[in-house]
């Protein structure tokens, strides 16, 4: 739990717990923190509808000729949903992308 603490992602530690708890059925004595509920119902809730990394969200539409850009804010858009649990992470993903992407380039 130090090294997920450290790395600042102890709340989505918490609502996997939740997770593996409920959907999983791993007993409580296997868990590596407390779960949060509320977080956990979200994220669960996230999985079920959207699967893998939000591939298979019928909430969203994907036009066949979608340009790089329109890609991204649509991505953007998905990721708005997780802003009240993880605003760090949401926040800070355009940027990180777009160094990525100049790394990738230019490398």
């Amino acid at each position: 739990m130090e090294i997920i603490q450290h790395l600042g992602m102890e709340r989505f530690a918490e609502a996997m717990m939740y997770v593996l708890m409920v959907a999983c059925g791993m007993a409580s004595e296997y868990l590596l923190c407390k779960p949060d509920e509320k977080a956990g119902k979200f994220l669960l809730d996230e999985i079920m509808l959207a699967g893998n990394f939000g591939h298979f969200d019928t909430r969203v539409v994907i036009p066949e000729d979608e340009s790089f850009l329109h890609r991204n804010i649509r991505k953007f858009r998905r990721q708005l949903r997780f802003l009240k649990y993880y605003p760090g992470e949401v926040l800070c993903a355009p940027f990180w992308k777009t160094w990525h992407w100049c790394w990738r380039f230019f490398h």
